[in-house]
């Protein structure tokens, strides 16, 4: 088993998320993916 770790800018999401997909299918391998150091926006109101 071997671990990669990929620190993923704001503003590169999409387009990092689809480059390590892409590495991931062609390995045959699978994913975990750990978020819960992702800023989330807080709505006030309605």
């Amino acid at each position: 088993m071997s671990i990669e770790l990929l620190k993923i800018h704001g503003d590169r999401v999409v387009s990092s998320l689809q480059e390590a997909r892409d590495k991931l299918d062609a390995a045959e391998s699978e994913v975990a993916l750990d978020f819960s150091s992702v800023r989330r926006r807080v709505r006030c109101g309605r």
